[in-house]
């Protein structure tokens, strides 16, 4: 008489039961917290004065800093609970856009000495730029994994991609915002595999174009001072 298993695994059409520790990364949540009190800190240390001086409370530009900062906190659990593969078919039309602002804030921009906000400069394009070269070079890198060894199919188009939203950024000008785009460009690059003589490459060639910035540039060379 042959006996039937009981312990074959059972499908449950797909469904995933939810846990805690599989789901958040707590160490990367402590993280988090811990930069936005002290960002919060930071916000309300360097307005407190100038919202009394203009007779407002002094607590308003930090509140208004919390508030954004909990919508994104909440818009950030709930991502936990999408399968990120379902991005990939937003990436392009998403780059599009964020190219599209940056171009924009160029043309109809605010800010006293530099163009970089829509929108009476609550909206930040480079913002945007920063958030999207990560998502799209994550998609990007995983799909060249194969070609990334080769100069035409791996390094060459990644320069062009983030020389593109880097220099998009610069000419607004927001050195800091187009300096992080490249080096997350070139950090990602090598933990997608990137060999070492092309890591070489990206340095040099960051290293001077950063030299030539610096020199061109009154806001990069004050920024540097």
């Amino acid at each position: 008489m042959t006996s039937t298993s009981t312990s074959t695994p059972i499908k449950r059409g797909g469904l995933k039961k939810f846990r805690l520790h599989e789901n958040f990364d707590l160490p990367l949540v402590i993280i988090v917290f811990t930069l936005f009190a002290i960002g919060l800190l930071m916000v309300y240390s360097a307005s407190w004065q100038y919202a009394t001086s203009q007779g407002n409370s002094e607590y308003r530009t930090v509140l208004r800093q919390f508030g954004i900062g909990l919508v994104g906190i909440v818009l950030a659990a709930g991502i936990t609970f999408i399968d990120y593969h379902r991005f990939h078919k937003f990436i392009v039309p998403g780059m599009v856009a964020i190219v599209v602002l940056c171009i924009s804030v160029l043309f109809v921009g605010e800010g006293t000495e530099a163009k970089r906000g829509l929108f009476a400069g609550s909206i930040q394009p480079s913002e945007f730029a920063k958030l999207g070269i990560i998502i799209y070079l994550s998609f990007w890198l995983y799909s060249k994994h194969d070609t990334l060894d080769q100069w035409t199919l791996g390094l060459i188009p990644l320069m062009g991609i983030v020389g593109i939203i880097a220099g998009l950024v610069l000419a607004q000008p927001d050195v800091s915002a187009a300096a992080t785009i490249v080096v997350l460009g070139g950090v990602m690059f090598f933990i997608a595999g990137g060999k070492l003589q092309q890591i070489l490459l990206i340095v040099v060639v960051t290293a001077l174009l950063g030299i030539l910035v610096v020199q061109i540039s009154d806001t990069a060379s004050t920024r540097l001072s």
